[in-house]
């Protein structure tokens, strides 16, 4: 059975009981000190499954108070162990599931290109024109692993999963901007070096199959489940590299080489990946009950995800058409 520690700063007086808030029935602990003149801290050692719950409950009961604050802390054990009728209450949840703002505080900083992130993805670009110009397999392997491509791409689906417009607007930028830099980077590969066309990294860019929908769509659901059940990997950021950094380079080396009918094959094969990992990610969010707290907030968030869904959907509609015609 997992835990967290969850401690609460706030004046003295504006919080209920513990035992009154909803979820309470999942407090395995509580201790209660002072700190500030007129504030008090509470310490609570909190079911992984009902945390969430328990954290709305909070935030409900405070959020006209001027000073406060909530820290989840993760735990790593707990003595002694819970007894196995109680934890036979919460079987039914998720216990691997994280709140809605472990989340978010863990996608939000991928929603911007910061120069560090800049730095590191012109270099997984250069590898990986590196890679296709020799074309070479483990060449543009390795420029996968250090390509942060995963940051941009989920924090847009969150944006469009709680309605936060900011989000979604710093997410499009850190996508659009990514996806400039690594043209850029290929297109001045292409028109400066000699490839060959034909070679095999290339023509697997340009080649575009309905098996790259189904690939692209498992790579939205594996970043999102990743999030959602706090486990995001390596592995998870270089399935969604895979389906983006090749082909979003290739059309650059094309583009610049002047090839500019297999260029836009390339990125159509980039766009459709784009399409289909965010349309997979927001299913995948809508499924797994990432929402806002309050009513009005759930209500904008429902109308941006029923309206990213639909663009989505009718977008990877046209761009299947056009793979088929392609073919």
């Amino acid at each position: 059975m997992d835990f967290r520690r969850i401690e609460i700063d706030c004046e003295t007086g504006k919080l209920k009981d513990i035992g009154e808030l909803d979820g309470a029935d999942a407090i395995a602990h509580c201790r209660e000190e002072k700190t500030e003149k007129g504030f008090k801290r509470l310490t609570l050692l909190v079911r992984n499954a009902s945390r969430q719950k328990l954290l709305d409950a909070i935030e409900k009961d405070l959020h006209n108070s001027k000073d406060w604050r909530v820290v989840v802390l993760p735990v790593d054990g707990v003595l002694p162990l819970p007894d196995e009728d109680e934890a036979e209450k919460n079987e039914d949840a998720e216990a691997g599931d994280v709140t809605r703002e472990e989340i978010f505080n863990q996608v939000q900083n991928g929603a911007s290109i910061g120069i560090d992130v800049a730095v590191l993805l012109a270099a997984s670009a250069i590898v990986a024109c590196g890679g296709m110009l020799n074309d070479s397999v483990p060449i543009v392997i390795g420029a996968m692993l250090i390509a942060p491509m995963l940051g941009p791409i989920l924090s847009l689906v969150l944006g469009n999963a709680l309605g936060e417009r900011w989000l979604i607007l710093r997410s499009l930028l850190a996508c659009v901007g990514g996806i400039v830099l690594v043209l850029a980077i290929g297109a001045a590969a292409g028109l400066w070096f000699s490839y060959d066309v034909e070679s095999r990294q290339i023509v697997n860019t340009t080649s575009i199959g309905f098996e790259d929908i189904v690939l692209a769509l498992a790579s939205g659901v594996a970043a999102a489940l990743s999030v959602t059940s706090g486990q995001v990997t390596v592995l998870v950021g270089v399935m969604v590299a895979a389906a983006l950094l090749p082909p979003v380079t290739a059309a650059g080396i094309l583009f610049g080489g002047g090839e500019y009918l297999l260029a836009s094959r390339a990125f159509l094969l980039a766009l459709t990946n784009i399409v289909c990992i965010n349309l997979a990610g927001q299913l995948v969010f809508l499924w797994k009950g990432v929402r806002p707290r309050t009513w009005y907030q759930q209500k904008q968030a429902k109308q941006s995800v029923a309206v990213s869904i639909g663009v989505l959907a009718v977008s990877l509609i046209l761009l299947t058409a056009a793979i088929y015609f392609l073919r």
